[in-house]
C-alpha cells in the first residue's frame, strides 16, 4: 500500500441517528456519509440508509422523539449487513469528519463489529466542535452545538436530526471553519 499523507486523504462527513446514547446498548438506525476529496468540498459520492433496530425495546423515548423513528418510515430499510458493507466501503482509508465525531465513530465501530467487520478508516478524525473551540473562547459563538455552529456559518440546518441533513450541515460548517482559519 502506498503511503498517503493525512492532508491527501479523502474526507467522510459522517452522521448517524441512534436509539440512544450508548453504543454498547443502543444502535444506529440511520446513517449518512458524504465522501469528498481532501479539499472537503468536492463530493465524490454520498451514502444514506435507514437500519431497522434489532432491539426496539432498547429505544430511548427521547431518542425516538428527536430522530422521528416510526416503524412505517423504516419499513423498507435495507438489510443491515448490506448497509454495513456499504459503510465500510465508503469509509475505507478516509478521515472521518463530524459534529462530535467520536459519537458516530463509536456507533459505526459497534455496527461493523455486529457484522464481523472491522474499521476501515484512518485513525485520525476531525471534529467540528474542536475546530470551533477558539470561536467560543473569543465569544464569536454562543455554544458548540451544531445549531450554534450552523448559525455562525450562515448555514441552514434543513432537517435537524436526520442523518443526511446533519452530515450536509457539518460539511458546510467545516467549509466555513476552514475559510476562517485560512485567513489567519
Amino acid at each position: 500500500m502506498t503511503y498517503l499523507a493525512n492532508q491527501d486523504r479523502r474526507l467522510l462527513f459522517l452522521d448517524s441517528e441512534t436509539t440512544g446514547l450508548d453504543p454498547l446498548h443502543n444502535e444506529a438506525i440511520e446513517w449518512a456519509g458524504i465522501l469528498t476529496e481532501p479539499d472537503g468540498t468536492t463530493v465524490i459520492r454520498t451514502f444514506e440508509a435507514k437500519v431497522k433496530p434489532v432491539y426496539p425495546e432498547r429505544f430511548d423515548a427521547r431518542a425516538k422523539e428527536v430522530n422521528g423513528y416510526t416503524e412505517d418510515a423504516w419499513a423498507d430499510a435495507p438489510d443491515s449487513k448490506e448497509t454495513a458493507r456499504a459503510l465500510a466501503d465508503i469509509a475505507a482509508d478516509t478521515i472521518l469528519v463530524g459534529q462530535n465525531v467520536s459519537f458516530d465513530e463509536n456507533f459505526l465501530k459497534a455496527f461493523l463489529k455486529n457484522h464481523d467487520m472491522k474499521p476501515t478508516w484512518h485513525y485520525h478524525k476531525i471534529d467540528t466542535m474542536n475546530m470551533a473551540w477558539p470561536l467560543i473562547k473569543s465569544g464569536a459563538i454562543e455554544g458548540l452545538s451544531l445549531v450554534h455552529l450552523a448559525k455562525w456559518a450562515g448555514v441552514e440546518q434543513v432537517n435537524p436530526h436526520r442523518a443526511m441533513s446533519d452530515a450536509q450541515c457539518v460539511k458546510d460548517v467545516y467549509a466555513a471553519l476552514m475559510r476562517r482559519y485560512e485567513t489567519l
